[in-house]
């Protein structure tokens, strides 16, 4: 659920009418009860679906793959200060 999410808004699908809420709730219909994730099958499924959500028509599935192809990848992750203790060998 939280994967896909991240995937939705990096990819810009989220907006004020694609919420959160909204992702959850598809990607709970779309993956198997008692399952945390969906595969690649119902992935593809799930372009129609995020199609027909941020634009009303399911058959707008390459606007939604023009998007996904055109976002960047973002990471949340921080980047380390320098140590001197560490990363100064002269100092071992």
């Amino acid at each position: 659920g939280a994967k896909f999410f991240k995937f939705a808004k990096d990819s810009g699908i989220v907006d004020s009418k694609v919420t959160r809420t909204k992702i959850d709730l598809l990607f709970s219909k779309l993956k198997v009860k008692g399952q945390r994730i969906i595969g690649f099958k119902r992935f593809e499924q799930s372009m129609a679906d995020l199609a027909k959500l941020k634009y009303g028509d399911p058959n707008e599935v390459s606007k939604i793959l023009e998007l996904v192809q055109t976002s960047e990848v973002r990471s949340s992750g921080t980047k380390a200060e320098s140590v001197r203790f560490h990363d100064d060998k002269s100092t071992y």
